[in-house]
């Protein structure tokens, strides 16, 4: 049978995501870096103009983000279509030879990081303030 999407899931940073599909796939004809936008329906709205998508082994894709990207975890209050990632059908097929049939479209909701990266705050300031120096929030 053909590829059906298994999970994606967000990377601890946020910058991308992880794709799994449940069987090995022919990484649509076998390249290691494939357009975003031939496997995914909306992939420059969810992932940014020219994300990266690149192969992590047959069955597991990487997309980077670039500025832009709106996809976001997904979440059962808010649920819109901007939470998942969207397959295209008759591009993905298995890796067995002489397959005939192509997946069919789908989709997988994005799901949260396992180990987020919390955000680092950091304010500096000079050591002393004079009493005519400006001081400006």
């Amino acid at each position: 049978p053909p590829p059906k999407l298994e999970l994606v899931r967000f990377l601890d940073g946020g910058n991308g995501v992880d794709v799994r599909f449940d069987s090995p796939t022919d990484m649509v004809g076998g390249a290691w870096d494939v357009d975003c936008a031939a496997l995914f329906e909306h992939a420059e709205r969810a992932f940014g103009p020219g994300a990266a998508c690149q192969w992590r082994n047959s069955s597991a894709l990487r997309v980077t983000f670039t500025a832009g990207a709106a996809l976001i975890p997904f979440d059962y209050t808010n649920a819109t279509d901007l939470n998942s990632v969207w397959l295209k059908g008759g591009v993905l097929q298995t890796d067995l030879a002489g397959a005939t049939l192509f997946a069919a479209a789908q989709y997988a909701e994005a799901q949260t990081p396992l180990h987020p990266v919390a955000p680092a705050i950091s304010i500096t300031a000079p050591g002393s303030v004079g009493v005519c120096d400006g001081v400006v929030l």
